[in-house]
């Protein structure tokens, strides 16, 4: 699987940072020398404290992966980060507000207008600056928004389309809309950590 990866993301692929193929190249060594080199363990069926103390770990880190399925966990320590599931909050700028956006973000607001609002590219914005992906992390994507808002004039139209899971039935999606700062902070309050921007 992660000589997969390492193609697909690869300067073959999608041309990733090569810390990232370091960290996999890395994840790709250790696994094997890990199971190599584990000290041999017995346990015994009448030693229920044993199992516990050998089998409790692994059950909390099972369940902690999938507790992202339920948007408890995050998607990278949930082994989400390549999927389909993670959210997307995109920042859209009503067209005729384009021309107050600062100099530094034109470049990404895309040419594309549909039903007068036009996309603030974020994933764009992210290669060019880190040669990745922007973090696929709601929290992280809502502070860096936030953000953005910040540098631009207060009557500035926008609105933010966020397509997420539904909360229980983590295989449909749903959309959901917020267009004012307040909402914005609202919608930042409910994670369970900081969702802010730091400048």
């Amino acid at each position: 699987m992660h000589l997969s990866l390492l193609a697909a993301l690869g300067p073959f692929g999608l041309g990733h940072h090569p810390a990232v193929l370091l960290w996999n190249l890395h994840l790709l060594l250790l696994v094997p020398l890990l199971a190599l080199t584990a000290p041999a363990c017995r346990l015994y069926p009448h030693s229920v404290s044993a199992a516990v103390r050998a089998y409790l770990p692994a059950a909390l880190h099972w369940l902690f992966a999938l507790s992202g399925l339920f948007g408890i966990a995050d998607n990278w320590p949930s082994w989400q980060l390549y999927s389909s599931r993670p959210e997307s909050w995109q920042l859209w700028i009503r067209r005729d507000h384009a021309a107050r956006l600062p100099d530094n973000l034109q470049p990404w607001l895309s040419r594309t207008v549909v039903d007068g609002w036009q996309p603030l590219s974020l994933e764009r914005l992210s290669f060019a600056a880190t040669s990745s992906p922007p973090v696929p992390e709601d929290r992280f994507q809502a502070a860096v928004i936030e953000a953005f808002l910040q540098t631009m004039p207060t009557s500035t139209d926008f609105q933010i389309r966020i397509t997420e899971p539904h909360q229980f039935r983590w295989w449909q999606r749903r959309e959901r809309r917020v267009f004012t700062l307040q909402q914005l902070r609202e919608e930042q309050a409910r994670f369970l950590l900081n969702a802010r921007s730091v400048r």
